[in-house]
């Protein structure tokens, strides 16, 4: 009976780390690729859910307790309006607005009370989220006259990782506030 002599078990012990080294790489590189897509996945699932919410507070803006215009400014990064989003028939300013691709919402619930800033999404990569329409559907030359604005475009590019493929994912929907014309 012969035995494998010492250089015939560094060769098969050399092949055998190769063969589980290959396999782990592999592993773990599939792993990082699955963990990046559900978390492009999260990150779109929550835009979503951010444009469903900023498209249901829009569309029921109203004027202020006071009587102030429903909306209060805008610009491409910022929107701030008036609506009862909790219904307890209090009205509250709204303030939607991005900073440094950070998307947040600021909420007064009462006038002269203090803003309560939530953070909604860290993944949002265009700079303008809001474009503004008239009654003509044409787009809005002088933000500072409000009572132009009849049709808001929300528009959202989502990417947890823009340094990465796939690339931006774009959100997009027109609001017609009810209570403006």
């Amino acid at each position: 009976m012969r035995g494998f002599t010492l250089i015939e078990s560094l060769i098969y012990i050399a092949i055998f780390t190769i063969v589980i080294i290959t396999i782990y790489q592999f592993a773990i590189s599939f792993y990082n690729s699955n963990e990046f897509r559900l978390q492009q996945t999260q990150a779109i699932s929550e835009g979503r859910t951010i444009l469903s919410e900023m498209s249901r507070e829009i569309k029921e803006i109203v004027n202020s307790e006071n009587g102030d215009y429903p909306i209060s400014s805008a610009t491409a990064t910022s929107l701030a309006f008036y609506s009862d989003i909790d219904k307890d028939y209090n009205i509250e300013e709204i303030r939607w607005f991005l900073q440094e691709n950070i998307l947040s919402k600021g909420v007064i619930e009462t006038p002269g009370g203090n803003e309560i800033i939530t953070i909604y999404s860290e993944n949002i990569r265009n700079n303008q989220i809001f474009t503004y329409y008239d009654s003509s559907n044409q787009l809005v030359p002088n933000l500072n006259i409000l009572t132009d604005i009849s049709l808001i475009e929300i528009n959202l590019q989502v990417n947890i990782n823009p340094f990465a493929a796939p690339g931006d994912f774009t959100l997009k929907t027109l609001v017609k506030p009810r209570n403006i014309d």
